[in-house]
């Protein structure tokens, strides 16, 4: 395949000289230092220590003083491990609820255009202004029997207030906003023509959402499940007052650690308020693992593509601000082992496409090419009429690595 173009000035088809451009890039990074680094860099590890660092080391000696046979004892009593099991297992099931839904909004307030949207797009964060005490009073007075719904629910059998279902109904308020946030700015950022691509070439929409787009939004959508999972986890307010707060049943670990304060047992309010802390982390680090696991998987398969990498590597490229470096790395260096495309190859293409000896066709032509790739070349030939004309060859097989490329990209 070759393309033919005019050029008018040759010298701008010559890459200009850098010999002198590392020692100003040198000074550039030097000068990119903000003023004040090193006090701002103070000031946050101070206020990261006296904020986060200090009182969870206060949390956990407090937690220790009573050893490990008391600590057992006060963590782990059935009333105290019913109500993690509660916890956790609403936390969980309104993160998912949270994700999907918010991968929903978020769609909708990317990519669609209605009367409306930016109310919606401002109502989204009303949860995170709304005080959650005033949350778990709303959804109360709705689900409970003479309530706005509850009338209705509850001949049914659907019980929302007083229920494990209202405790999950008040944890997806809570959590929604932190599951949208995440993905709508990466939804947003995507470039349609690889869809478009696919859909040219038969893909139906549910295809082309779970082969090309929803593997470029997954990274987005776990760490919105996480954070979903982190604010339910601990979430107290809105519970409260929709819970019934009933032992064995409804009671979550917060309302647990308020019980046992109210009670003066502050050692034991600990103890339950370490252990929901290491279920937290415990949780955030699994979610971090599985997605560093992820991206290892995608570089692991995108780095055994051999010349096809460049297609996909041309398209992280794009957005080096999204991808990690050392796939940017790696695509350099699969670039740089490609074997070259042979000058004697790319005439044959030439002569055998046009019909004609090359010499028949231009003035000159060049032995070798002004630019060179692994999947094609250009020269810069000059016709009988004395018109200079830029000549881009590319490999014949390349219709098969573009089909290829396309499988490849929706199988990541």
């Amino acid at each position: 395949m070759i393309a033919l173009a005019t050029t008018s000035v040759a010298a701008s088809l010559t890459p200009p000289s850098t010999g002198g451009a590392r020692p100003a890039a040198r000074r550039r990074r030097r000068l990119a230092v903000l003023p004040g680094f090193g006090t701002s860099l103070a000031i946050t590890s101070l206020v990261v220590l006296c904020l986060i660092v200090f009182p969870l080391a206060v949390l956990v000696l407090r937690a220790a003083s009573l050893g490990p046979a008391g600590f057992l004892a006060a963590a782990w009593t059935p009333r105290a491990r019913a109500a993690y099991a509660v916890s956790l297992g609403a936390s969980l099931i309104a993160a998912a609820i949270s994700s999907a839904l918010g991968l929903v909004v978020a769609w909708v307030l990317a990519r669609v255009e209605f009367p409306g949207r930016r109310l919606l797009d401002s109502l989204v964060d009303v949860p995170l202004a709304l005080p959650t005490a005033v949350a778990g009073l709303v959804y109360s007075s709705l689900y409970v029997q003479k309530g706005w719904l509850g009338q209705f629910l509850v001949p049914l059998g659907v019980k929302g207030a007083y229920s494990y279902l209202g405790i999950v109904l008040v944890l997806v308020f809570v959590s929604l906003p932190f599951a949208i946030r995440v993905v709508q700015p990466v939804i947003e950022s995507l470039d349609r023509d690889t869809e478009e691509a696919a859909r040219i070439l038969g893909a139906s929409r549910l295809q082309t959402f779970l082969r090309v787009v929803l593997p470029g939004i997954l990274p987005a959508v776990v760490t919105g499940f996480a954070l979903s999972l982190a604010r339910a986890l601990g979430e107290y307010g809105s519970v409260v007052f929709i819970s019934g707060n009933m032992p064995f049943k409804t009671e979550i670990a917060p309302v647990l650690i308020v019980a046992r304060l109210e009670e003066f047992a502050y050692a034991e309010a600990t103890t339950i308020a370490v252990v929901l802390l290491a279920m937290s982390l415990t949780l955030l680090v699994i979610v971090n693992t599985l997605q560093q696991r992820l991206a290892r998987r995608i570089l692991t398969t995108l780095t055994g593509l051999g010349p096809c990498f460049i297609k996909v590597g041309q398209a992280l490229s794009t957005r080096p601000d999204l991808v990690r470096r050392d796939w940017l790395d790696e695509l350099t260096r699969l670039q740089d082992d490609l074997p070259p495309f042979d000058p004697a190859i790319a005439l044959k293409i030439i002569e055998e496409q046009l019909g004609a000896p090359a010499a028949s066709l231009f003035e000159e032509f060049p032995d070798y090419p002004m630019a060179a790739a692994s999947l094609g070349q250009v020269y810069k030939a000059r016709l009988a009429d004395g018109r200079s004309v830029a000549v881009k060859v590319q490999r014949t097989n390349l219709p098969f690595l573009l089909r290829r490329d396309l499988a490849i990209i929706r199988a990541l």
